[in-house]
C-alpha cells in the first residue's frame, strides 16, 4: 500500500505511479490532496494505475475506513466513508 500526497500543478506523481505498477500490479495506491483536482488530473492518475484520490482534510477515522476496507477487500471503500 502505498499513500502519496501530491500537487495537481505537478504530473511527477504520474511517473511515481508509472514505477510502482512496473513493479507491482497489486500494490494499492492512494493519492491525497488539498488542491482542487480537475477531471483530466483524475482521468490520468486512474489510468496511471491510482486505486483512490483522497481530498484532504479528512479524518484520521475517514482515512482508516477507507483504507481499512481496501486491505478488507471491499469493493467499494469510499461508500463506507461516505456514510460517516
Amino acid at each position: 500500500m502505498v499513500l502519496c500526497d501530491f500537487q495537481t500543478s505537478s504530473t511527477e506523481y504520474l511517473v511515481l505511479v508509472k514505477q510502482i505498477r512496473e513493479l507491482s500490479n497489486t500494490v494499492k495506491i492512494f493519492l491525497m490532496s488539498s488542491c482542487e483536482i480537475g477531471d483530466s488530473v483524475v482521468r490520468n492518475a486512474m489510468i496511471a494505475g491510482v486505486n483512490e484520490i483522497i481530498m484532504k482534510p479528512i479524518s484520521a477515522e475517514n482515512l482508516n475506513i477507507i483504507l481499512q476496507d481496501y486491505i478488507d477487500g471491499i469493493k467499494n471503500p469510499l461508500d463506507s466513508a461516505l456514510k460517516l
